[in-house]
């Protein structure tokens, strides 16, 4: 869990980084790909799916999805909440 959250925290800086790093085209595709291998380590399949298939784009058309990260960080965002929500319900005495 300790893994997990860290995980979260860093990589809701993704976009931050993923926007900085469009200007040099392979960053963009390097970053997707880091992402994607350690959202597989974790178990995070929407974001390893969400990465995955940037990285994919990337390597194809890298200037055209070189500053778009918004499937990635939706995948982020929601499974920090899924992870919130069960932390509170465990707390609660709910899960």
């Amino acid at each position: 869990e300790r893994l997990l959250n860290m995980f979260l925290d860093r990589e809701s800086g993704f976009g931050e980084r993923f926007h900085a790093a469009a200007d040099d085209p392979p960053l963009p595709q390097r970053l997707a790909h880091d992402l994607k291998g350690e959202a597989a380590t974790l178990g995070v399949e929407s974001v390893r799916t969400a990465a995955e298939e940037y990285v994919y784009a990337l390597k194809d058309h890298p200037a055209l999805f070189a500053g778009h990260c918004g499937d990635i960080l939706h995948a982020i965002a929601a499974h920090g909440e899924i992870r919130r929500d069960r932390i509170r319900a465990v707390r609660s005495g709910g899960g």
